[in-house]
């Protein structure tokens, strides 16, 4: 227990810092196949000549394109980065699970836009579920554009609970 005490302790001291900048290199190919993988046909996602006739004047990305697809590129199979930027010094073996994720959208993101996103953690709630103590952490990823423009905010809650408790729980 106090394993996980101090393990606690480690991240709410980490509540605020932000991560080293990532940059991201948007490009039409990647707006393009995300679409295709969320089946979602809108043109305004990969027709040059539809788009430039709408408010936007070209193609943008999909609202969640900064879900998903920035996220996991480049990133190995089992690296915690792809479900948090942020290194989380939990307390011995555990699972995280989304717990969800919400969007602020300022400026369309569109092909040849250079975004440098940083995280930080925002919030720790601790909590017992029936399986057990939970852990709800909450990150901040903010991706600003190569104009200085905040483009999106993408909040996300991760859930984590300890492997030993799920070995003695409900997943057997």
């Amino acid at each position: 227990m106090t394993e996980g005490r101090a393990a606690i302790a480690a991240l709410r001291a980490m509540i605020g810092r932000e991560t080293e900048p990532i940059v991201h290199v948007i490009d039409e190919g990647s707006i393009k196949f995300f679409a295709e993988s969320i089946s979602d046909p809108n043109p305004l996602y990969h027709d040059q000549e539809y788009a430039k006739q709408t408010l936007y004047k070209g193609i943008i990305a999909p609202p969640t394109f900064l879900g998903g697809s920035t996220t996991l590129r480049n990133v190995k199979a089992g690296d915690d980065c792809v479900v948090s930027p942020i290194s989380l010094p939990l307390a011995g073996p555990s699972r995280g699970v989304n717990g969800g994720d919400e969007f602020e959208f300022y400026v369309p993101i569109r092909p040849g836009d250079t975004l440098v996103s940083t995280a930080k953690l925002v919030d720790i709630v601790e909590k017992t579920g029936r399986s057990g103590p939970l852990l709800f952490l909450t990150t901040e990823r903010t991706y600003t554009n190569q104009r200085g423009e905040v483009a999106v905010v993408r909040r996300s809650t991760t859930i984590w609970r300890a492997e030993a408790e799920i070995a003695g729980g409900h997943d057997e």
